[in-house]
Parts: C-alpha cells; structure tokens; sequence
C-alpha cells in the first residue's frame, strides 16, 4: 500500500502463483480480500482505533478474468466521510454502505 496524497491511496496486489487459479487467472479469493482490506483502510483513516470494522457484507461482480496485478486506487468520498463523521458523533454503533 502506498499514499499518494492526503485523502488517496493505492494497493497493489501481485499476480504470483499462489494467487492464481486452475484458469491461470487471479483467485477471486484474493481479489475479494484485498477488496475488503482497501475499503478497510479508508474506513481506519476516519475512524482509528475507537471503533471495530466488521464487514458484514460484499458482493463482488466479475466481469472478466484478471491476469495481471490487481491495482485498488482508493480515493475519500466526501458524502461517506460526512455520513461517517455524523454517525460517529453519536458514539454509537453503526452500519454504512458505501
């Protein structure tokens, strides 16, 4: 993972042996795992170490198979990051879709 700027950041995941499948192409496993640790980061940048992030859901749809790294270019969404700010003022728990 590297940042770019304040409010990006990029993962790359490496296309090797161990993350490929029986079509030689890459594991939807580990796209989907990385998928989830690059929203997780964003979720991290906002929230630090106060609150516990649990992903109770994703879907994810293939359109083709992927047969070099997998890059995630992670960019803040403002309307997230207010929604985020408001629900965590409450000091609550919460869920948020994004």
């Amino acid at each position: 993972m590297r940042r770019i700027s304040g409010d990006r950041f990029t993962a790359v995941l490496p296309f090797k042996r161990s993350n490929r499948n029986f079509y030689n192409a890459m594991a939807g496993a580990a796209l989907l795992g990385n998928s989830e640790v690059a929203a997780g980061m964003f979720l991290f940048k906002h929230c630090g170490s106060d609150y516990a992030v649990v992903c109770k859901t994703m879907t994810y749809k293939f359109l083709r198979p992927c047969y070099g790294p997998a890059v995630y270019n992670v960019k803040d969404a403002e309307s997230v990051a207010e929604e985020l700010t408001t629900q965590m003022a409450t000091r609550e728990e919460f869920n948020i879709d994004f």
